[in-house]
């Protein structure tokens, strides 16, 4: 699990700052000079192509984005496990609990998420970043019961039912802050941007994020006026 959770983190920062990186070219005070970062020069307008995303409340998109349905079927298998385990099939009973234990809760209860809020997007740098916060509070949940039963305990005195205890909570801790990251992610806005060099591109922003404020601060009035009239 630990080595699944640094894979994860890896994968969801290096691709946070590739994305962020694109997102502001040509921002910045060297904007004007041609580097990785600003291949382009410095951006000299921005379109809007579409509407600007009604603003909604924490509460209705964490209503929205809790992955309550997987969060539900986890503990259901979990206590089917510990059951089947408790009235002796303990091959069968035990192969639940394994898979139960691994990343796969993790990756189900995120890709809900992902789901609900397919209106906001449905770049894969969005269930990434989804999957890496339900890892993070999933551990932060499950850790320290963890912590309890391996320095207290020895491996034959943990019983199955504390083995379910540690993946339901892991379980809640995944589908809370899944529930969470994806409420805090911003809708999708698209702009064009036109550069210093001449050239055109078309990116899409969320809506909380510094180049979606900075995008709007160049952003061509009458162009995108025109835009929406024809909407």
């Amino acid at each position: 699990m630990a080595i699944f959770f640094i894979v994860v983190l890896l994968v969801g920062v290096g691709a946070w700052a590739i994305v962020r990186t694109d997102q502001l070219s040509g921002l910045g005070r060297n904007a004007s000079e041609i580097s990785f970062r600003n291949p382009h020069g410095a951006l000299v307008s921005a379109i809007l192509c579409e509407k600007q995303p009604a603003k909604r409340s924490f509460g209705s998109s964490l209503v929205q984005a809790f992955p309550w349905i997987t969060l539900v079927l986890c503990i259901v298998l979990t206590l089917v496990g510990v059951l089947i385990y408790s009235l002796g099939a303990q091959g069968p009973g035990n192969a639940v609990m394994q898979i139960m234990a691994s990343v796969a809760p993790a990756l189900l209860i995120a890709f809900e998420s992902y789901l609900r809020i397919r209106d906001k997007g449905t770049s894969w740098v969005l269930y990434v970043l989804t999957l890496l916060g339900a890892c993070v509070l999933g551990a932060v949940f499950g850790m320290p019961l963890f912590w309890f039963i391996t320095t207290h305990t020895s491996a034959a005195d943990v019983s199955v039912w504390v083995n379910g205890a540690y993946c339901a909570l892991s379980d809640f801790g995944y589908a809370a802050s899944a529930g969470v990251v994806a409420a805090l992610i911003g809708y999708r806005v698209k702009f064009t941007r036109h550069f210093e060099d001449g050239a055109t591109d078309t990116i899409e922003v969320s809506s909380r994020s510094v180049a979606y404020k900075a995008l709007c601060e160049h952003l061509d009035n009458d162009v995108s006026q025109n835009t929406d009239n024809q909407k």
